[in-house]
């Protein structure tokens, strides 16, 4: 869903935010889905924005 550079900005903005996020391995899907797993840690204030930073683009993403 998120290419290259993307990723990298969108976790860049996510690390800020004093998250930590993990994002499993190519290859490492959720099982039974083409998802990868996103973890992350933080305050709970930082993980709800990170999260809402998530959906957003995600949702972006889907609409074009």
């Amino acid at each position: 869903m998120f290419k290259g550079n993307q990723t990298h900005v969108i976790l860049l903005r996510l690390q800020a935010s004093g998250t930590r996020i993990k994002i499993s391995d190519r290859g490492d899907f959720i099982p039974g889905t083409s998802d990868r797993k996103v973890t992350i840690t933080g305050t709970s204030e930082a993980i709800q924005a990170a999260e809402a930073m998530i959906m957003q683009r995600v949702t972006a993403s889907q609409e074009r």
